[in-house]
């Protein structure tokens, strides 16, 4: 559901509350007993506005279904490794955690939710884009198992065959009254038990029969299927992308990508491409300047910038050669999310922003587009906007805080994200120790892992079937493909973190100012700005 009609703050802001507001009112009076006009009531808008965002309460169903496909597709990255049995014991284990705090609703719906005519069925039409991306979470889970089938025919079986089977746990909770959902848990371990027993990797002839007839079954019954139609093309705008990719994790992977890495983004790509459409990436980055001078040559963008947006529409521009209507980048501008917390004013981050879309109209960059914070969440002022974000999206920082202890992709993550709040707020407090400081900026850099979290997820609401870009190294297998933007010293460093250096033989480089300038590096000014740095002898 490509919400292209929320393109101002008060439209988001009426869809957000109009949604909330429904499904409390679902959890609350129940699905049947609640009315479009109690909805508009509790959620402060008019009918007209209902009616504006939402056609029905379906549709209001049919996003919900969208948040917990967003969510459990961020979890994703962390499906253990292993055989086919212990990766779906996860993913099972996870979506029944996301459903959870919406039992009480699915509970009263499920004889809709089974009905394939009726528009929340699960297997109806209105939600065949929710399958196509589910199904792209199992095509992940086979891809990257130690015991997937060894052939392609029979690896797609076995991931319908999963799905459907997964469809079956879900409703088994909503129906089991047991302690915990105890016997739903026991059926779950019983069932992994199973599938790592049978010999999946060349699937038994008596394997291979069960998976022949599930997988006639689930794609007639419930009208699921392994695309191919599209799919050469997308591989090959998938490959495009990932030449530009930087990651974290398997090097082999970052060689050649395998299909668990294609798995996450194929189906969306593929979407785009059936219907003719530009295939549309989102990327949260270009926040503002790091208020350490010593990275950074001022707090305006500068050639770092310039190169990075120019770069992105060459990408898009290579789409186009092999797809027609090319591609479209959302730059979804997070300064105005972190700023309190990497210590940058909120005007700066305003001319920021501005310079970065003048620059894109002034390169005819026509495949880019920046939107920030003010463009998806309406307040009194920036603080307010924030705060809405953090208690509308934002998890506990204690699950963050787990996280980095359970995962080494996320120590990781929090690692690269501390030592930059570090390096940009050295000498900002003189009165703090080593320890103190070490404390202090280790509590902001959970915080902002817990924002960058809470934004990505308001995004996903908005654009939830658009390919997920990234400006950090992601994991290979993640939902968001981290991309270079420039030729850079280190791989987590961007342009608003660091400066462009002239070398006399590698070229434009994203580097540090200081270092640069220890090295002898002259500034050169454009427009009276400094733009970048070179190292390279005067003409």
């Amino acid at each position: 559901m490509f919400r292209n009609n929320l393109t101002s703050v008060k439209a988001v802001n009426s869809w957000k509350a109009l949604f909330e507001a429904a499904i409390r009112l679902f959890q609350e009076k129940g699905y049947q007993e609640t009315t479009i006009r109690m909805i508009a009531k509790e959620a402060g808008c008019s009918l007209g506005s209902f009616y504006k965002y939402f056609s029905s309460k379906e549709e209001i169903i049919i996003a919900l279904y969208e948040r917990i496909s967003n969510d459990l597709e961020n979890v994703m990255q962390d499906l253990p490794e292993g055989k086919v049995g212990h990766r779906f014991s996860f993913v099972m284990q996870r979506k029944m955690e996301l459903i959870a705090p919406y039992e009480p609703l699915f509970a009263t719906i499920t004889g809709y939710m089974l009905d394939a005519n009726h528009a929340i069925g699960v297997v109806g039409k209105e939600t065949e884009i929710i399958r196509l991306r589910n199904l792209a979470m199992f095509k992940a889970l086979v891809e990257g198992a130690k015991d997937k089938p060894r052939l392609k025919a029979k690896r797609q079986q076995l991931i319908k065959s999963l799905y459907g089977v997964h469809l079956l746990f879900l409703f088994l909770g909503f129906l089991d009254k047991s302690e915990g959902k105890a016997n739903t848990h026991r059926t779950l371990e019983k069932t992994q038990s199973l599938l790592n027993a049978i010999n999946v990797t060349g699937i038994n002839p008596v394997a291979g029969y069960i998976f022949g007839m599930m997988d006639d079954a689930f794609s007639n019954v419930l009208n699921i299927s392994v695309q191919d139609s599209n799919s050469e093309l997308a591989h090959k705008v998938l490959e495009l992308i990932f030449q530009h990719r930087k990651s974290m994790g398997s090097e082999k992977c970052l060689r050649k990508p395998c299909g668990q890495c294609f798995a996450m983004h194929i189906d969306k790509v593929d979407h785009f491409i059936s219907q003719g459409q530009p295939i549309h990436f989102v990327l949260p980055a270009f926040p503002a300047k790091s208020p350490n001078m010593d990275k950074v040559l001022g707090k305006l963008p500068d050639l770092g910038e310039e190169l990075a947006l120019q770069n992105l529409q060459l990408i898009c521009n290579k789409i186009q050669d092999i797809y027609e209507p090319g591609a479209k980048i959302t730059i979804c501008a997070d300064g105005r999310v972190f700023s309190d917390l990497v210590l940058v004013d909120d005007p700066d981050v305003t001319a920021y922003t501005d310079q970065l879309r003048s620059i894109i109209a002034s390169n005819d960059l026509h495949s880019l587009e920046v939107m920030n914070l003010e463009d998806f969440i309406k307040a009194e002022d920036f603080d307010g906007a924030r705060q809405r974000l953090i208690d509308q999206h934002a998890k506990p920082l204690e699950q963050f805080q787990a996280r980095i202890s359970d995962s080494e992709y996320h120590e990781k993550m929090f690692n690269g994200i501390h030592r930059f709040i570090s390096d940009d707020q050295v000498g900002f407090f003189p009165e703090l120790s080593k320890t103190q400081f070490k404390k202090y900026t280790k509590e902001v850099a959970l915080k902002v892992m817990q924002r960058s979290d809470a934004w990505g997820a308001m995004l996903n609401d908005f654009y939830p079937l658009s390919v997920r870009l990234s400006i950090h190294p992601h994991h290979p297998h993640s939902n968001k493909i981290g991309i270079n933007l420039t030729k850079a010293e280190d791989n987590w460093i961007t342009p608003w973190h660091g400066a462009i250096v002239l070398k006399p033989k590698e070229g434009y480089v994203l580097g540090k100012k200081a270092e640069a300038l220890a090295r002898g590096a002259r500034i050169i000014q454009r427009n009276t700005q400094p733009h970048y740095l070179s190292l390279s002898p005067e003409p």
